[in-house]
């Protein structure tokens, strides 16, 4: 899960498997430079997307990437 303030991202439901409490570090890392860089919504929303997609193996879900890209951006 990815957790920066009120913004949270969960694509696969593990919130409760203690073996995958650090799945979403790498991604959410990532993301935070992002964010730190300023980088564009655009960016940030393909980032999540492709994650979700290529990382994740799962099907997008990009309202859900821009509503926590918006939320992260309310920090910077």
């Amino acid at each position: 899960m990815v957790i920066v303030g009120n913004a949270t991202s969960h694509p696969i439901d593990i919130k409760d498997v203690t073996a995958a409490q650090d799945e979403y570090d790498v991604y959410a890392h990532t993301l935070a430079k992002m964010v730190l860089k300023r980088e564009t919504t655009d960016q940030m929303v393909s980032y999540l997307l492709a994650v979700e997609a290529d990382k994740m193996g799962l099907r997008t879900d990009p309202v859900r990437a821009k509503r926590v890209v918006s939320k992260l951006c309310e920090f910077i």
